[in-house]
């Protein structure tokens, strides 16, 4: 997954975006620029996150001169200079501008889905998402947040930059994931799932806020008095709460079984695994950091910090089980054969089985497409499939059908000069 890459790019971006250079201005903004193109070039996503990014950077590096001007315009310069060659590329393969940017993902829907009432769900999911991911150090944020909101100076908001380029960079791309779900084919009629690895660094990020914001004392006795410190508390409490009953307990909202995908809501996927412990959990050490910052208690950061890495190991090893019973089938390891390419020379092509979570003939498509198989060859209109999960398909040359006599036909395929057929186990 690009997640791999992504994830230290964003850290590295972010670090860029929030240190504020004394010397080698032109070293510096290179790298900021150089690391927000790369960001870009990792996912589609940093569409919105980039953005986010820069705002950050202005706010960080901001003065009322030419120099601060002529720096922002560099800053662009380079990084659209570092994106340049993947435009030219794709340009000359013939690929649409759209594709290109990103702009193309999920832009297949029913017309019927983009109503503002649906917009309103997603937008509710993915803040519940954020907070549930977020719940160890989710009463911490809520005082950074209240930090910044006592004074909008934009003295305060640059010395609280980390604070507030967190949320920008995350809302950024809860964003992106909102529309990305409000478009989806898939969640129509029903919602069938979310994209919980749009955001699943929030985090790290939010980890290093919620450090800053325990060690600068800015949830304290000193900045708070004692009504309002247990009211942010419990205000954080009630909200984990929340959205814990939605999905968890199936409560307010019709949230689906396979809502979380082991693969694409990993941290949301993991509190399945005992959901009432976990919260018990985090209320525990939401309790105990709250209580050692009131007292002043030198351990209090080491509770938070231990805090973070029990939750985010929640239910890992269960977890990595499930994503390996799953890889039976979404990875193409079944068989292997020999096809002859285009250039005429041999060719090793691993042809798929699929585990279907709610797979249509579009997915087959681009299943086939990543794989090397032109899925534009694909007769989607013939291809009848079956979105039970747990259903498996096999493609294989139309020379060994008799290999899987118990097997369903589900359509014929022709492809690199070859007849395929494509089966339901």
């Amino acid at each position: 997954m690009s997640e791999n890459i992504f994830l230290p790019l964003l850290l590295f971006s972010f670090y860029f975006a929030v240190r504020k250079p004394s010397s080698k201005l032109v070293l510096w903004d290179t790298l900021t620029a150089v690391s927000l193109a790369a960001l870009y070039l990792t996912r589609h996503i940093s569409l919105a996150i980039v953005p986010a990014l820069l705002a950050l950077w202005c706010i960080t590096n901001f003065q009322r001169n030419k120099l601060f001007v002529f720096r922002l315009v560099y800053v662009i310069l380079i990084a659209c200079a570092a994106y340049a060659p993947w435009v030219v590329m794709g340009l000359s393969k013939d690929v649409a501008l759209n594709k290109i940017f990103g702009f193309g993902i999920a832009s297949r829907s029913n017309p019927e889905q983009k109503t503002l009432v649906r917009l309103g769900f997603w937008l509710f999911i993915y803040y519940g998402y954020f907070v549930v991911i977020t719940a160890p150090v989710f009463h911490l944020l809520w005082a950074g947040t209240v930090q910044v909101c006592r004074n909008l100076s934009f003295e305060n908001i640059h010395k609280n930059r980390l604070i507030v380029g967190a949320f920008l960079v995350t809302f950024a791309a809860m964003a992106a994931a909102t529309r990305h779900s409000w478009n989806a084919y898939y969640n129509f009629p029903a919602p069938m799932r979310m994209m919980g690895r749009y955001i699943m660094f929030s985090p790290v990020i939010f980890f290093i806020v919620s450090m800053y914001v325990a060690n600068s004392e800015i949830y304290s006795r000193k900045n708070f008095g004692k009504a309002a410190f247990i009211s942010l508390w419990l205000i954080s409490l009630l909200t984990i709460f929340l959205f814990y009953t939605v999905f968890y307990e199936s409560l307010i909202l019709p949230i689906g079984e396979n809502f979380f995908g082991v693969r694409i809501a990993i941290d949301g996927y993991k509190i399945l695994f005992h959901p009432e412990l976990w919260l018990l959990t985090v209320i525990a050490i939401m309790s105990v950091s709250a209580k050692m910052l009131w007292d002043h208690r030198s351990g209090a950061l080491l509770v938070i910090f231990l805090g973070f890495v029990f939750i985010n190991l929640w239910g890992i090893q269960r977890h990595e089980q499930e994503l390996s019973v799953s890889r039976i089938y979404s990875i193409p390891a079944r068989a292997l054969y020999d096809l002859a390419s285009e250039q005429g020379k041999a060719r090793r092509f691993q042809l798929f089985v699929a585990d279907s979570e709610a797979i249509d003939p579009t997915g087959f498509k681009q299943r086939f497409s990543f794989w090397g198989l032109p899925g534009t060859a694909l007769p989607l209109s013939d291809l009848k499939t079956d979105t039970t999960p747990g259903t498996k398909y096999v493609l294989v040359p139309a020379s060994e059908r008799t290999d899987y006599r118990k097997a369903k036909e589900i359509v014929r395929y022709e492809a690199l000069g070859k007849e395929f057929t494509l089966l339901r186990l």
